[in-house]
This record gives structure tokens, sequence and C-alpha cells, in this order.
């Protein structure tokens, strides 16, 4: 469906894209933040959410999207949670400095399960849906992934102390 190579929607002018380069060069893995916008969020195009925060307003609001780690690093190996805790880490720096304050994410329980265990506690916001597989939205403030977001500035300074040869070894950026 993408002749270009390139994957784009009516929702990439409100989003934030943040992809990971590896010592190559190459795109390494890449998420992207769909802000709030006149055209809403693109997993409420699959389902209503029924969100318990409602006093967040929706202009705070992003939903995590396209995350993508390249076919070399979805092994679990040392690396992956260098290249996963590096995308979740430099979302949540732009998401503070954007004044995002709220997250929505479509998961797979498996992906609900390890973020769950690595202290970023995403609720349940919205039935299960058809969504590029089976889904479940779910919702969490920023302030309530602060841990997680602490948890792995920790995990990447132990890193860079006991193997700095992984210190550097994704470059993060960050696109409009």
């Amino acid at each position: 469906d993408y002749p270009d190579g390139r994957e784009q929607d009516e929702f990439d002018p409100h989003s934030i894209h943040v992809f990971a380069r590896d010592t190559k060069g190459d795109v390494a893995g890449a998420v992207r933040l769909v802000r709030h916008s006149p055209l809403g969020l693109p997993v409420e195009c699959h389902g209503p959410l029924s969100l318990a925060t409602r006093d967040v307003p929706r202009r705070d609001w992003a939903e995590i999207s396209r995350l993508v780690l390249a076919r070399q690093y979805r092994r679990q190996t040392l690396e992956e949670p260098l290249l996963l805790w590096g995308l979740f880490g430099r979302m949540f720096e732009v998401s503070r400095r954007e004044g995002i304050t709220y997250w929505i994410a479509a998961m797979e329980d498996s992906l609900w399960r390890l973020l769950r265990r690595f202290g970023f506690p995403f609720s349940p916001a919205g039935e299960p849906m058809d969504y590029f597989g089976h889904v479940v939205p779910y919702g969490a403030t920023l302030d309530s992934l602060e841990p997680g977001y602490r948890k792995i500035r920790a995990f990447q300074a132990r890193m860079a102390g006991s193997r700095p040869e992984l210190a550097d070894k994704f470059q993060l950026r960050v696109a409009a």
C-alpha cells in the first residue's frame, strides 16, 4: 500500500516522531506521538475510548503509535532494552516539554505486561478492538509513568558505566 516505502496518514502533521539510528546510520526503531487534533486520535477510528481521567484536557493527550523495531533488534538481547527504553525515555522527555500529560496506546497483552513490569502502569481505556491486530486501548498520565522513566534512566546509566560500548549504540532523534 506504500509504493514509496513510507507509511503516511492524515495524523502525521499532528505527530512527533522519535527514532533511533544504529552505529551504521540505519533506522533501528521508531515511534510516533500523535497529538490530539480536530481529527481526534487514530485509535478512535477503531472504537470509542472510556477514560477514567476525564479531567485531563484532550489537548494534552497523545497516542503512542507506530512503535517499530528493526528485525535485528527485536530479539530478547541486551541491546533491545536499550533501544526500546531509549525510545520510551525520549518520548517521555518530549511529552513533558510539549505539555502532553496523558498517553493513549493500543497494545497487545504481551507489550502491556512488559511495560507494567518496568514501571509503566497503563490502565484499560476501552474495549478490545481490531486495530492492526487484536489490541486493547490503554491510558496513563505522565505523572504515573514517572517512576518507569526514572527506572529507564537508571538502567541507561548502569549500562553506560558497565558496558560503555553499548551506551552510544543508538542515536535518538526527534522530528516534528
